[in-house]
């Protein structure tokens, strides 16, 4: 027996589908369902090793040849923006998020479920209005015009992850939240 990658449930090691979710389980062969599902881990995964080894290259350059990249600090500053929000929304869609569910608990399975779709209901729409803010950030950054100093590349696509990540959290919550509500109705 293993568990889904999407909502953590039993699954059997035959299974092709989640019982609870119903996600495609990844198989043995490649899939480009598993391959867009595991993208933003991915990116992540790029996106820290690069702040590693500009970090790192940093050091060597100070601390040997008494210079250093003159985008290096910017640069890092903003792959921690998208390591943050791409982990954050990979932790949402493994159901892996920091959560307080002592009123779930406390409560009966049948009342537990109505106050895990209360807390879905209020994590959504918390999610709805940091996505919102997100991109008004965002478009005033883009108004500005202001660009970084690496590649002369515009400050807001480099910020564009904020509202993208918490676009991600706010779905994969409310998905996690619909799919526990009907499989908590079926127990």
């Amino acid at each position: 027996m293993t568990t889904c990658p999407s909502c953590s449930a039993p699954v059997e090691e035959n299974d092709k589908t989640c019982p609870m979710c119903h996600a495609v389980l990844a198989e043995t062969r490649f899939s480009w369902v598993v391959l867009v599902r595991n993208l933003d881990m991915a990116i992540a995964a790029v996106c820290l090793t690069a702040m590693i080894l500009v970090v790192l290259g940093q050091i060597i350059l100070r601390n040997f040849f008494h210079s250093g990249l003159s985008f290096g600090d910017e640069l890092v500053r903003h792959l921690v923006l998208w390591v943050v929000f791409l982990g954050a929304g990979v932790a949402a869609r493994e159901n892996r998020h920091i959560r307080i569910d002592v009123m779930a608990r406390v409560f009966s399975p049948r009342v537990g479920r109505y106050v895990d779709a209360v807390v879905t209901v209020f994590s959504t729409a918390i999610g709805l209005v940091l996505t919102y803010a997100a991109f008004a950030f965002v478009r005033e950054e883009y108004r500005d015009g202001i660009t970084l100093t690496m590649f002369n590349l515009p400050v807001w696509i480099a910020q564009a992850i904020i509202p993208a990540g918490y676009l991600l959290i706010t779905v994969y919550l409310a998905f996690s939240g619909v799919v526990s509500f009907i499989h908590r109705g079926k127990e």
